[in-house]
């Protein structure tokens, strides 16, 4: 039985179309953030989402059930897909209720998310090293700067006096963000000196470092310091 070229395209068509479906789909899941090692994070940003059918409404509501402090922030709520900021704290219920709008009929749909202090760090500090001991070669130096906690990948932005740098990190365990420079070579002469700005870290859910809140409201700098070797002469002998 012969296949026409149209049916063909037709089939590779829907081939990839459930490809691209499955890949939206595997992005999302129903596992649970309550109870111990599933909770999220104070500063962290979360998408909930219900299937949208065409001429239904939707209307999303988060409720504390317990702990105290500022409420989550909502976005889209009115929506088939809400954004949640967890600013503080607690365990909370959050609802959605879809409304079939020519009949006026509705079901709810609830989901628990208990939220915990910031627990990721950001762990960083000046550096001092000694440059190379031949003028005619440059010395390139790293400064590392680790994350933990938080859900990678982290995204990072930094300046090294030539512009902002925007990279993303993966997250094994803590990740380590090496920032390479190249000084000139000057044995004898004054160290030079050079500062890192961290100017944002956050992880996939926009949640900050929970150990520099000033990471928030102005740039943590790290101060690298490359002192020169003596410059020392040649050997002579009689």
């Amino acid at each position: 039985m012969k296949i026409s070229l149209k049916k063909i395209k037709w089939i590779m068509f829907l081939l990839i179309g459930i490809m691209f479906s499955n890949e939206g789909f595997a992005q999302w899941g129903t596992g649970v953030q309550s109870g111990a090692g599933n909770e999220v994070m104070v500063g962290s940003t979360y998408d909930y989402r219900v299937t949208a059918v065409g001429g239904n409404s939707y209307v999303w509501n988060v409720v504390r059930l317990t702990g105290t402090g500022s409420d989550p922030v909502l976005s889209n709520a009115f929506t088939n897909q809400v954004s949640v900021e967890w600013t503080s704290a607690g365990t909370y219920r959050v609802e959605v209720v879809e409304t079939v709008t020519v009949t006026g009929c509705n079901t709810t749909k609830v989901f628990n998310v208990d939220v915990i202090g910031n627990t990721s760090t950001i762990v960083y500090a000046n550096v001092t090293n000694c440059a190379n001991d031949i003028p005619a070669l440059t010395t390139d130096f790293t400064s590392n700067v680790t994350f933990t906690g938080g859900t990678a990948p982290w995204t990072i932005t930094y300046n090294v006096g030539e512009g902002d740098v925007t990279e993303t990190l993966a997250d094994v365990g803590g990740t380590s963000k090496t920032f390479p420079h190249t000084f000139t070579n000057k044995p004898g002469d004054v160290p030079q000196l050079y500062t890192i700005t961290i100017k944002d870290a956050h992880d996939a859910y926009g949640m900050k470092p929970g150990n520099a809140t000033d990471i928030t409201t102005n740039n943590i700098d790290i101060t690298y310091t490359m002192n020169e070797v003596p410059n020392t002469t040649v050997i002579e002998h009689n």
